[in-house]
């Protein structure tokens, strides 16, 4: 293995093409994401701060969805991560860039196995390794699946671990097809679930395609491919006759939601990167030419819906601070009863009316998250004409005076205008 890493970073090394300014910027925020964002345990923190305890999970706080604590996103950030980590180890051939990789490996396989409910994801773990909150989301579910995606067809993992992977993608995929593909809960909420993959927004859509052919990738099981074909050209059975299948909701892109969320681009597009990871997954591997033809057209339309935000990272200010209040969650939050998901929910919506809280959050997240954001969606395209937009916002932050693990996004956007680029058609 270590020798195929050789001539990929060889390869990689012969045609690199990349702005140097962009090259410092995101090793700067590569080697601040292992230092201050990075868990014990291979997962991306939300931010620097304690880790909840089991008490803390046991008593629902902040809450029980965990959001706003430290391991809110861990298998979302990770699971978008580890590809451009399995790139990066392809190109360099480190050892130490291999070690993280499988790092990061062990840390998603952890997510998927501290649970005995079969098909949950756990968002990250407390202190102990193990104790988790009792929901999950699609929007943990869906990385996890692309993530471990991405790492098996890599060349990093051993044959042992190719089949643990085989093994563990199937059972997550059995348990979530035959919960129609509703995200289940654990612990307090078992029998519940959270988040359903395969409707038929485009927030959903490419995802549900991409769990489906990439269960057969994984796994070899000709069924899920059946269900994969079948899948593509399916209409939304409570819709008009005329409604857009399956394939013409990936080729429309993200604006087909406002209405659904309100103002996707300057609030919700960050929760996008996994549409575009998994359309572009669904474009490489498709042998289809009219599937082809409209992932790429999906990817178009969203690399230009998107350029517009990613070009908004002029508007982050470098030498502005604040105190970063948020990182002191348990003064911020105490314990509040939650019996259902409506009550955990409003137990964490009601914790957003603390302004003071959340000012140097929110600040980051809109004018860097966002834009970056925005950059790997361009990036996914494998569109040269963004390349140059790419490397602009990637370079233009100081990644030393932020205080939020989504600055792994710096690394997704530009791996993925390299890795793209070389697929882009003429």
């Amino acid at each position: 293995m270590k020798n195929l890493l050789c001539i990929f970073a060889a390869c990689a090394a012969a045609c690199r093409m990349f702005a140097g300014g962009a090259e410092s910027a995101a090793e700067t925020a590569h080697r601040l994401l292992w230092e201050k964002y990075m868990s014990p345990g291979g997962l991306i923190l939300d931010y620097s701060g304690e880790i909840p305890t089991p008490e803390d999970i046991e008593n629902g706080v902040p809450n029980y969805l965990s959001w706003w604590s430290p391991i809110e996103n861990g298998a979302k950030f990770t699971g978008l991560y580890i590809a451009a980590a399995c790139r990066r180890a392809e190109e360099t051939g480190n050892e130490s860039d291999i070690a993280k990789a499988r790092k990061l490996a062990k840390g998603l396989m952890l997510c998927a196995s501290v649970s005995d409910t079969k098909g949950f994801v756990a968002r990250g773990v407390g202190t102990d390794g193990k104790s988790h909150y009792p929901l999950g989301s699609e929007d943990q579910t869906v990385p996890w699946l692309y993530g471990m995606y991405s790492y098996y067809k890599s060349p990093v993992p051993s044959e042992a671990e190719r089949a643990e992977i085989r093994e563990k993608f199937a059972e997550i995929c059995e348990a979530l097809d035959a919960n129609s593909w509703n995200c289940p809960c654990d612990g307090k909420f078992a029998g519940d679930s959270r988040g359903n993959i395969s409707g038929f927004r485009f927030f959903q859509t490419p995802c549900y395609l991409f769990c489906l052919r990439a269960a057969y990738l994984v796994t070899g099981d000709e069924k899920w491919e059946k269900k994969y074909r079948a899948a593509l050209r399916q209409r939304n059975p409570r819709a008009a006759p005329d409604a857009p299948t399956r394939l013409e909701i990936c080729a429309r892109g993200y604006r087909q939601d406002e209405g659904w969320l309100k103002n996707i681009d300057s609030v919700f597009l960050w929760i996008y990167v996994k549409n575009y990871a998994a359309l572009r997954a669904l474009f490489d591997a498709e042998t289809d030419p009219e599937a082809k033809k409209l992932f790429r057209e999906g990817l178009e339309r969203g690399a230009a819906d998107a350029s517009q935000t990613a070009a908004e990272y002029e508007k982050f200010d470098n030498s502005k601070s604040a105190e970063f209040k948020l990182a002191d969650w348990r003064r911020n939050f105490g314990r509040q009863p939650q019996n259902t998901q409506k009550e955990a929910e409003k137990v964490a919506l009601g914790q957003l009316k603390i302004p003071e809280i959340w000012e140097r959050r929110n600040y980051e997240r809109r004018f860097m998250t966002i834009p970056l954001s925005a950059a790997a969606i361009c990036a996914f395209s494998g569109n040269p004409k963004y390349s140059g937009l790419v490397e602009k916002a990637v370079a233009h932050y100081d990644y030393s005076k932020t205080n939020i693990g989504e600055i792994f996004l710096a690394e997704v956007a530009l791996y993925a205008s390299r890795a793209c680029a070389v697929k882009a058609p003429e």
